[in-house]
């Protein structure tokens, strides 16, 4: 009978211990799931794993995101935990079965993807990690919960924990209920367009003194986008960012400013390979060539670069021996650019600055600028300045 009691009670545990992994799993599938339906970007430090690996075809399977199927697995496993505190041996058993299988699958799915971060795309999700460190253990609880269940008394199987009565239902909606908050707030702060001071450069010019500009020169807006040429979503942007400058002749330019990710090995090359290109009149020829040459993929050898410079018509051989000279003006320019941006607070790529006369510099991302590109601001603006001429 103790032998009996003891097992009913590690299966009561069991579950609970599966209800608080599925929540946490719920928590993340669910900013996952959002960070797609609703076009975000999660925080993940300099290294921008999370869009590489969000980006990547990995991540969707019969082309739907992978995030999807998650959110439903981890659905399904808190209900079933939900639905074992309150119910008889044979049903407790049938749920049990069922979430072992939904572990086993979702365990498999979660290691393969990890996989292939690690060793395909070079990068790592926090979220995704953690997703699969999740589901690994929720597997494990319910093959642990099996074994405890064919010794357990059926009498002692239903779960009479006083707080756990509360939390069954209450943990996987604070789940829920946290990352949509937390995902509304992060597509807040995307799409708005937070207005600086150029007082806060402390002299350092937003433009700077040869600016890698496309578009009219006189143009009275001027877009400075921050950028690195081995940046998925900077790559993805750039033919839009080329279009939207191009649909306003002689009223909008872009500037190119470099901000290099840490993460990124290529990133110090393919950014000098640029300023040189620049140096022979060749800077947009070259930047164009490399990013449609990799098609959203970061750069982890040399080879594109070199096959961006021949297409841009220049010379690879003769542009790698200028690197070789620590003290060419290449790398100083690209220290240029990372102190405005340091001074101004970009922290990832792309970061948009949008000038206007007479108004303070407004600094946005991605979301906020795909919002720009999709308003009428820019119209108004040069109406605006058009009646003051």
């Amino acid at each position: 009978m103790d032998q009996k009691y003891n097992s009913s009670v590690k299966a009561v545990l069991l579950n609970r211990i599966t209800l608080v992994l599925g929540s946490i799993g719920l928590y993340v599938a669910m900013l996952l799931t959002l960070e797609k339906a609703m076009n975000i970007t999660l925080p993940c430090g300099s290294g921008g794993g999370c869009a590489k690996v969000a980006e990547h075809p990995s991540g969707y399977f019969l082309t739907i995101p992978v995030a999807y199927f998650g959110l439903v697995g981890y659905i399904l496993i808190s209900l079933i935990a939900v639905l074992r505190f309150n119910t008889d041996r044979v049903n407790f058993r049938s749920l049990t079965v069922v979430a072992t299988g939904l572990g086993a699958i979702g365990t498999l799915a979660s290691l393969y993807l990890q996989l292939i971060s690690f060793t395909v795309i070079h990068a790592v999700c926090p979220y995704c990690l953690t997703s699969a460190v999740a589901m690994t253990l929720i597997f494990i609880t319910q093959i642990l919960l099996m074994r405890e269940m064919q010794k357990a008394s059926e009498d002692d199987l239903v779960d009479r924990g006083s707080p756990f009565k509360f939390l069954k239902f209450g943990l996987p909606v604070v789940a829920l209920a946290v990352a949509g908050i937390q995902s509304t707030t992060l597509q807040s702060s995307l799409r708005g367009v937070a207005a600086f001071s150029e007082s806060k450069l402390g002299g350092l010019p937003l433009i700077g003194k040869q600016p890698h500009s496309f578009g009219d020169e006189k143009a009275p807006i001027t877009i400075v986008e921050f950028a690195d040429l081995s940046c998925p979503t900077c790559q993805k942007m750039a033919p839009q960012v080329k279009e939207f400058v191009e649909k306003y002749p002689g009223k909008v330019r872009l500037v190119y400013r470099h901000f290099l990710i840490d993460q990124h090995e290529m990133s110090p090359t393919a950014a000098a390979m640029a300023e040189i290109a620049a140096d022979k009149g060749r800077f947009w020829d070259y930047t164009r060539a490399l990013m449609a040459g990799m098609d959203g993929n970061e750069i982890h050898d040399v080879e594109p670069i070199l096959s961006a410079a021949r297409a841009a018509g220049l010379d690879p051989k003769d542009m790698l021996t200028r690197l070789q000279d620590t003290n060419d003006s290449v790398y100083q320019r690209i220290s240029d650019d990372r102190k405005v941006a340091d001074a101004i607070g970009v922290k990832g790529t792309p970061t948009f600055i949008l000038m206007v006369p007479g108004k303070d510099p407004q600094i946005m991302q991605t979301e906020g600028f795909r919002q720009l590109m999709g308003s009428d601001l820019i119209d108004k603006l040069i109406k605006e300045l058009d009646a003051k001429k």
